[in-house]
């Protein structure tokens, strides 16, 4: 049962509160809902009941607008809106603190399993052709054993427009891992435009990612599938490919990819990876910086890539200089209501 449900079109705002639950924390499966999240702390909890799946933050169905900014989510699925195929007005998710996405399904006694249900800080799912989408200045950490995320951010069949482009920027992702961080089975990651179409109006496309920190998140840091017109760069991805006691991420992969997953005609082009500084660690402790098979020309090269060895002291840099660019922004995350 969600602790809050929206079942209005009117605009909402929910904000200074605790929300603790088994299920959902903010639930608006009626098209067309106004809803404002702000400054809250949401803790999800275990339903303690044999393949119990994990509760969302916040979860949405064709939205009208969303906002969900200043938030702390311990534990919970993440944040998922479902535009089914139709634009809302805007969709902004900024200045929240994450910690541990939680996708393990419950083993009914207190713990969990390894089987899981694919969850993220944040998936749009067929939010298209929309104006006015930022995600920006968010802080994802994720600890091994404690958490079981796909992707950190995913944009699935999800677009902007081309004078309006989703923009992804400023965040701070650390950690993705499977319920085994040993496992070599596992395909979630950083930042990732995904989902497969030949129709062109139906398609990912129009992001901007740009300025963010991907620290260790195993597969991939940052990924382009599918779509068009996706420009990545100013970012800075690393991964030693061990965790912090030393022990290898057996799903440790590479940095950043482009590549037409879907192989389908005429909706993947126009997609750039520039200027962005990467070094990344694959499972075999060799560096795996980038693969780019569907990248021609140019528009994958101007990219920074470490030739040396990337160790657990080199992602903890990555943090401190996140402080320090939050420091010199004025920038906090997360809710004012945490201690």
């Amino acid at each position: 049962v969600p602790a809050i449900t929206v079942a209005t079109v009117e605009p909402v705002i929910i904000q200074n509160c605790r929300l603790r639950g088994k299920g959902h924390l903010v639930s608006a499966l009626q098209q067309d809902t106004n809803i404002t999240v702000r400054n809250c702390i949401g803790q999800g909890v275990n339903p303690n009941v044999v393949n119990g799946k994990p509760g969302r933050f916040v979860t949405v169905y064709k939205p009208r607008t969303l906002v969900v900014e200043r938030n702390t989510l311990l534990s919970t699925a993440g944040i998922y809106a479902d535009g089914a195929g139709t634009s809302a007005n805007g969709i902004t998710v900024r200045y929240n603190r994450a910690q541990n996405i939680e996708g393990r399904l419950s083993n009914g006694a207190g713990g969990y399993l390894t089987t899981f249900l694919r969850t993220q800080f944040l998936q749009l799912n067929n939010v298209r052709a929309t104006k006015n989408m930022e995600i920006a200045w968010n802080q994802v950490i994720n600890e091994p054993g404690k958490s079981r995320v796909e992707e950190n951010i995913n944009l699935y069949l999800t677009s902007g427009t081309a004078d309006s482009p989703i923009r992804i920027h400023d965040n701070y992702v650390q950690g993705a891992y499977p319920a085994d961080p040993a496992s070599s089975s596992f395909s979630g990651g950083g930042i990732i435009v995904d989902g497969g179409t030949a129709n062109l109006p139906e398609a990912a496309g129009f992001v901007q990612i740009h300025g963010n920190q991907v620290v260790g998140t195993s597969n991939h840091g940052i990924a382009i599938a599918a779509g068009h017109d996706i420009d990545i760069r100013n970012n800075r991805t690393i991964s030693s490919g061990k965790l912090a006691d030393g022990s290898q991420i057996g799903a440790a992969n590479v940095g950043s990819y482009v590549s037409n997953g879907y192989r389908v005609p005429g909706t993947f082009f126009n997609n750039v990876v520039t200027a962005n500084t990467i070094g990344w660690m694959n499972a075999a402790g060799r560096l795996n910086n980038t693969w780019f098979p569907d990248c021609p020309g140019t528009d994958c090269q101007g990219n920074s890539l470490l030739g040396t060895t990337v160790t657990p002291a080199m992602e903890a840099t990555e943090f401190t200089s996140w402080q320090q660019k939050l420091a010199a922004a004025g920038a906090k995350v997360g809710s004012s209501l945490e201690p």
